[in-house]
């Protein structure tokens, strides 16, 4: 497949008209013509001459992946820089003491539990439970702002999260553009009794009528409350350094 575009001598102009579109990764610059491509590009199954091919970006409101040299290996590569350089996510806990009755400080306490969702995602192979979280919705939306937001479109519940401590993470480097600190960021929210149900067994956070359209279209579940240390056990990466750095905040807070 023939594709007709521009072809740039200078790459300090395609990478300015680059620039000027929004469309430029910071790790990912422009290739000469001609370059030799480790990969292929196909577009409605037919694949493409590439010879001609510079830069290749492809842009959503969630961000931008570029496709070109990288600028420190020269390797042909791609990267995905996300709006915000990195979404939020939220990990809902409670304590538990020895009769399993929700207690408000950790040093009355025997037990954790944070609240996982029920979430049938396509890339992981299928169901799984997972700790909310999003994008960010534009580039003005703070993390803080992203966090109560998705707290409340996937589980129905509005409160006020915390940011746990902690670096912003990357949680692909080979892949995604976060820059030195830049990263997705996890919070935090302490749940008391009267915001839980008890369904078999399980505490939950009760669905609203309010919640249900956005929890459908997301093939969202039950928001369920484990353990910590199996939530850490969990095959979501999101999930684990959510639990693992509640952990941590949680040990800070003991009173000796």
């Amino acid at each position: 497949m023939q594709i007709n575009i521009r072809t740039y001598d200078d790459l300090e102009e395609l990478k300015e008209r680059l620039e000027e579109l929004g469309i430029l990764n910071a790790t990912i610059l422009p290739a000469q013509i001609g370059s030799t491509w480790g990969w292929e590009l196909y577009i409605n199954g037919e694949k493409a001459d590439m010879s001609q091919v510079q830069h290749i970006a492809i842009k959503s409101k969630f961000g931008t992946v570029n496709f070109g040299t990288e600028a420190v290996s020269g390797y042909n590569m791609f990267s995905y820089r996300e709006v915000g350089l990195g979404g939020s996510v939220t990990i809902p806990f409670v304590f538990l003491n020895d009769n399993g009755k929700i207690v408000e400080h950790i040093n009355q306490a025997t037990d954790i539990l944070v609240g996982v969702l029920w979430q049938n995602r396509p890339k992981q192979g299928g169901e799984v439970q997972n700790c909310p979280r999003g994008f960010l919705a534009s580039e003005d939306e703070t993390h803080q702002a992203a966090a109560d937001r998705e707290l409340h479109q996937e589980t129905g519940f509005k409160g006020n999260t915390f940011e746990l401590p902690g670096r912003p993470m990357n949680c692909n480097s080979a892949l995604v553009e976060t820059d030195q600190d830049g990263g997705v960021r996890f919070f935090a929210i302490q749940m008391s009794g009267k915001n839980l149900t008890m369904v078999d067994g399980k505490l939950e956070i009760p669905e609203t009528q309010e919640s249900i359209p956005e929890k459908t279209a997301e093939m969202i579940g039950k928001c369920q409350f484990i353990s910590i240390w199996d939530a850490i056990q969990l095959g979501d990466g999101f999930t684990n350094v959510a639990a693992a750095r509640l952990a941590g905040w949680i040990k800070t807070q003991k009173i000796t």
